[in-house]
């Protein structure tokens, strides 16, 4: 027999077709029916790349957004992505159509679900906190086109708040509901408070506010680059050994890539969850692969590498109780660090897209710092018996499989040395060498990297590679991610 909550999902999904549905349940499929959310949208514009809250609710049944009301995003994703992009070619720029098509390219809604119990025994409040992501096709939102989705509470971020407990009739620190404000900054990051929150025996008020963001490698750069597969040599003489490092995308019908987005804490020890996607790129058959060369007459070091454009973001959550005669103060709860991906430059063929891949041998400044993950030596290259090392993405999780994780700490240095960008020290603060944004594909889509090395010396090269030092949280499960990122020592 169908019960209550399936009769709404199925409801909404069947009868409310012109609205994007969202539906939260816990881990034992409990349909939620107290959530506030509070849900942002990133979209580009002629000024740059806008991030800003689009819809806030409370006590909810579950989320409901009339596709009407997200047309003028559409627009932007649409307008933007429709025409030919110039590409850097060393020192030419050549025209190509192979980039950025809205059809190929679904970016996401995403947002925080929040739902609260009240333990009157102990004068405490938990609060579960889930990040999470939509994904929205601008084309169907032209068209009118909703869609019906659940969301788990999987890995939510829990909170127990002291509470005062209030008489509903007191006016000491109640306002009415419409003079509720929040407080934001735009140039450091607020500490978490530590305050009770009056608790009026009505109902809460669960919001996050936008407090700032950050572009990589700027706002007013549609592009920078992302390393893929990289490569450095410790032996300086580039006569002793020559080599290649390899990247290839196969896609099949059944497959697409998602580009994830990431949370970290920023109180308590480190907490690092992969939480949805940000931006998903079409499925279908295609292959798409590259190579670049290190040693001999090149030097010791090589990178494959992507295009895009990457946010940090930082929310403030604040606890708002109400009752009948109106709401005390906004509390300062704390904050939470998005990293997600806005644009990437897309290769296409046909109505398949993967990342454009790109290739270079200049060395990006304090190339140690690429290296502070986990190093693990897989492969010893000498003259009578060099090695060829492959590595394939395999490790499967509930968001399917590993496709490589790229550390935000390399782009910071990049951003602030090679391209003159003032860094805010907010972002210093947030973003240490373990934070990592990942791409994910399907168990029949597959990413690849090799790494080969030829001695012409008497040098031994210990080949290894790295992996993130700090686990992710992905699915309720604990990941190092990975990274094709070759390390070459030698004796």
């Amino acid at each position: 027999m169908l019960n209550y909550s399936t009769l709404l999902i199925l409801y909404a999904k069947y009868f409310d077709p012109h609205h994007i549905n969202v539906f939260f349940v816990t881990r034992h499929e409990k349909l939620i029916q107290n959530v506030s959310v509070s849900l942002f949208a990133f979209y580009p514009t002629p000024n740059g790349t806008v991030i800003k809250q689009i819809y806030q609710g409370y006590n909810l049944t579950h989320l409901s957004i009339p596709v009407s009301s997200l047309t003028w995003y559409a627009k932007y994703w649409l307008k933007a992505y429709n025409y030919t992009i110039l590409i850097p070619n060393g020192t030419k720029v050549i025209k190509k159509h192979v980039l950025y098509n809205a059809s190929l390219t679904i970016p996401s809604l995403i947002g925080f679900a929040s739902y609260y119990i009240v333990n009157q025994t102990n004068g405490t409040i938990t609060i579960y906190t889930q990040p999470f992501s939509v994904s929205v096709s601008p084309h169907n939102i032209t068209r009118g086109i909703g869609k019906t989705v659940i969301r788990e509470f999987v890995n939510p971020i829990v909170k127990r708040i002291k509470v005062k407990a209030c008489s509903s009739s007191s006016s000491s620190n109640v306002v009415s509901p419409q003079q509720v404000t929040t407080t934001t900054t735009t140039t450091t990051v607020p500490t978490q408070t530590n305050s009770y929150v009056a608790y009026y025996g009505g109902y809460l008020f669960i919001t996050y506010d936008l407090a700032t963001y950050w572009i990589y490698p700027s706002n007013s750069s549609q592009f920078g680059p992302i390393p893929e597969v990289l490569a450095y040599i410790t032996d300086p003489n580039t006569n002793d050994y020559k080599g290649t490092i390899g990247f290839a995308e196969e896609i099949t019908s059944s497959s697409g890539i998602s580009i994830s987005f990431g949370i970290s804490l920023l109180a308590g020890a480190l907490h690092f969850s992969i939480i949805g996607t940000s931006i998903t790129l079409s499925s279908g058959d295609y292959k798409n692969s590259t190579y670049a060369d290190f040693g001999g007459p090149y030097p010791n070091f090589a990178e494959i590498y992507a295009l895009g454009q990457i946010a940090i973001a930082n929310y403030t959550e604040y606890v708002t109780s109400c009752s009948d005669v109106g709401c005390g103060y906004p509390i300062n709860e704390g904050n939470v660090t998005m990293f997600f991906f806005t644009t990437l430059q897309i290769a296409k063929n046909g109505s398949v897209s993967v990342p454009a891949l790109h290739t270079t041998n200049e060395l990006p400044p304090d190339i140690p710092s690429y290296f502070t993950g986990k190093l693990t030596e897989e492969a010893t290259s000498t003259a009578e018996n060099w090695a060829t090392y492959t590595g394939v993405s395999y490790t499967q999780t509930s968001q399917g499989y590993f496709a490589g994780a790229i550390p935000l700490g390399p782009l910071i240095k990049y951003a602030s040395v090679w391209l003159g960008v003032t860094i805010p020290n907010w972002v210093t603060l947030v973003v240490s060498p373990y934070v990592a944004v990942s791409l994910f594909t399907s168990a029949k889509g597959a990413f690849a990297a090799d790494i080969t090395v030829i001695p012409s010396s008497s040098n031994v090269y210990y080949i290894y590679v790295e992996e993130t030092s700090v686990p992710y949280n992905i699915g309720g499960n604990n990941y190092n991610l990975p990274m094709f990122y070759f390390y070459v020592n030698y004796t």
